[in-house]
């Protein structure tokens, strides 16, 4: 029969998640913040394409949830991109094609839209936006002992044994994390 513990509605507060967040000391080389062109016409835009190739999907610096701002060189009658503040939906490592190795970026909203032809964007980056602080609400937590179909005879339990584990992550919009216990505790 299992033991159970639980703690449930448990608040927390996460305070500077991501420090400075600038693309050159915090997302390593420069280039793996830089954007393919984007040309009119093109009403809507939920997507960004990298320039440079990915090895895989671990190497890329960026999260789903992830809030960033994108900006870039206008051409045409583009409207203005500056620090477009958009947060990350999906993230794709393509294989195969043109695109090969290469990660897209999927927006929570559209980039200005882009009327003609002659419009576009073009040396577009991005940074990442702080968050000042973020608050989340744990509502269940429990740990599960389970006792053993035979166990090994013994004359009693007794020990004083105190263990901990801490774990530090990056914001995430779904956290698991699996703790394990010591063999003899």
């Amino acid at each position: 029969m299992p033991l159970v513990c639980c703690v449930e509605d448990a608040d927390f507060t996460l305070v500077q998640t991501q420090g400075t967040a600038s693309r050159a000391t915090q997302w390593g080389e420069p280039q793996n913040t830089t954007f393919a062109d984007i040309n009119g016409p093109a009403p809507t835009t939920l997507t960004l394409t990298t320039k440079e190739p990915f090895d895989t999907l671990q190497d890329s610096p960026f999260w789903v949830g992830q809030k960033i701002a994108i900006s870039g060189t206008q051409a045409g009658a583009a409207p203005a991109l500056a620090a477009e503040q958009r947060v990350i939906t999906g993230i794709e490592w393509v294989k195969g094609g043109a695109n090969d190795k290469k990660i897209v970026l999927t927006l929570n909203a559209s980039l200005p839209a882009l009327a003609a032809a002659a419009d576009g964007y073009t040396d577009i980056t991005c940074d990442g936006v702080n968050y000042v602080s973020a608050s989340f609400n744990i509502n269940n937590a429990e740990v599960v002992l389970k006792s053993l179909a035979n166990p090994m005879p013994q004359d009693g339990i007794s020990w004083t044994h105190f263990s901990t584990e801490e774990y530090t992550t990056a914001q995430q919009l779904n956290f698991r994390h699996l703790f394990q216990l010591e063999p003899d505790s």
